[in-house]
């Protein structure tokens, strides 16, 4: 990507016309490996200075704003991951989050692998506990409107009634 001294470009935040280059950054993106070899692509990317709204990077066709992967080496990517097995691509994911230098990211990456067994049993069964929770749900509410039960059998009735969504005709 290049441009003549001069350039007049349209800011990338506000659309305003004829805002001239501030400067330019130089920006490098992996892309797909040409045969064996790895393949980057480096540019000088101009910052935009507009006159409404500040200083802005000009964004390139080849990648999304902030990302050091173009978009054909991301499509790429995606199309091997739906290949790869769940825990294998797993993996992968972890490595990535943990050296990431977002800390919810890393967070979360470890919270995944507190309960690594149970995400990777999801991707192959599609089960989760959400109808548990939802009974258990009805079932404290049960409890929390009587305000306790004489009996454990009384309890049981009760969450039968509620639970069940039995049809009980009155007599008229």
């Amino acid at each position: 990507m290049d441009f003549q001294k001069g350039s007049k470009f349209t800011c990338p935040e506000c659309g305003a016309e004829g805002q001239k280059v501030h400067d330019t950054v130089t920006k490098t993106w992996r892309h797909l490996n040409f045969f064996q070899y790895e393949a980057y692509l480096t540019a000088r990317v101009p910052r935009v200075r507009c006159d409404v709204c500040g200083v802005h990077l000009f964004p390139v066709p080849w990648a999304r704003e902030g990302s050091g992967f173009t978009l054909l080496f991301k499509a790429l990517v995606l199309s091997l991951a739906s290949a790869m097995p769940i825990k294998t691509l797993a993996k992968e994911w972890y490595f990535w989050a943990t050296h990431s230098r977002l800390s919810a990211m890393v967070e979360a990456a470890h919270t995944i692998k507190h309960h690594w067994d149970g995400v990777l049993q999801w991707f192959e069964s599609h089960i989760n506990n959400g109808i548990l929770e939802g009974i258990n749900s009805l079932i404290q509410a049960c409890k929390a409107r009587a305000r306790g039960y004489r009996s454990k059998e009384n309890l049981i009735s009760m969450i039968y009634l509620i639970a069940g969504k039995l049809q009980i005709a009155l007599p008229t």
